[in-house]
């Protein structure tokens, strides 16, 4: 059966879309342990936004893969999360995390924290990672408690998300 030539030129124009409309997507992934109160948190972004948006903040250029500063560009990643990600337990005062550090892979930077702090069910997440990238931006949220997954996402300019286990 021979398809319609229509067919052929919509499935084209798809993937040039898909191709000049790509995803704008971070990922914040928070494991809990309610049993010793220990936190990890893990944020995924993609380097190239990240270098582009840190870049235009500090008015220079920012290389993550191969940092001539290593410990320039961990200031700088700090304090755009601090200013950007903040994670509460009772909704008003944002937890205090300790910086594990940062990696590359692909095309992605993997930034790691941990924190203690008592579980109350219940996560407050106020979160506009790389909102001014100038992007329909989305950061999605995947909390973990007891080997129990809850996600939700974000999409700019919407910033707050609360997180409940069920």
């Amino acid at each position: 059966m021979k398809k319609p030539a229509g067919t052929t030129f919509l499935v084209a124009v798809m993937v040039l879309l898909a191709w000049r409309h790509p995803y704008h997507v971070n990922v914040v992934e928070i494991r809990v342990n309610p049993a010793d109160s220990s936190w990890q948190m893990t944020v995924r972004v993609f380097t190239h936004e990240w270098e582009e948006t840190l870049g235009k903040i500090n008015q220079s250029a920012v290389d993550l893969k191969n940092p001539a500063d290593s410990v320039h560009n961990i200031k700088r990643i700090q304090n755009y999360l601090n200013e950007h990600l903040h994670v509460s337990c009772d909704s008003t005062q944002a937890m205090k995390w300790s910086w594990i550090g940062y990696e590359c892979q692909n095309d992605e930077t993997w930034c790691y924290y941990e924190s203690k702090e008592s579980f109350t069910g219940k996560i407050f997440v106020n979160c506009d990672i790389l909102y001014e990238h100038g992007h329909q931006q989305q950061t999605i949220v995947h909390l973990y408690v007891n080997k129990q997954r809850i996600s939700k996402r974000l999409t700019a300019p919407e910033k707050k998300m609360t997180l409940e286990q069920n």
